[in-house]
């Protein structure tokens, strides 16, 4: 029935995307049953599932089956946006950590980071583009 409603939903976008108006269809989902589901429709190029070490957020399943269901996204040739993977900013203060193991998920084409300040925005580019950024300092958090 579940998958019944998402194609019903789903089909002005699957249209559009057939005209040529738009160039893919996706999801942002916090749910392990959902993102296993878009794994198998088709009819969905992009999946923003929220994933971190912790599992905070993730909705009707555990981290590792949510991993599962994003390697099976990846599987079968989805675009994967990886979400929250510092949950929120709870794990900014294990930031290394916590990257590395996103980074470590089979397939994703990127992350999406929640930032604060200037500072924010130069450390994240400069720790995605070393290396070993475990050596970097955090920035102060604070709003600017």
């Amino acid at each position: 029935m579940f998958l019944k409603n998402v194609k019903v939903l789903f089909s002005a976008y699957w249209i559009t995307r057939k005209k040529g108006k738009i160039k893919a269809v996706g999801i942002s989902t916090h749910s392990v049953p959902v993102t296993k589901l878009a794994s198998e429709v088709e009819e969905i190029d992009v999946v923003f599932p929220i994933i971190n070490m912790t599992g905070m957020g993730i909705l009707r399943g555990t981290v590792e089956e949510m991993r599962e269901a994003i390697t099976a996204c990846a599987d079968n040739q989805k675009g994967v946006y990886l979400m929250k993977v510092l949950a929120g900013g709870n794990l900014v203060n294990d930031y290394h950590k916590a990257m590395v193991y996103a980074r470590a998920i089979p397939g994703y084409a990127s992350i999406a980071l929640g930032m604060l300040n200037k500072a924010e925005v130069e450390f994240n580019l400069q720790y995605f583009n070393t290396e070993d950024g475990s050596m970097l300092s955090l920035p102060n958090t604070e709003k600017n």
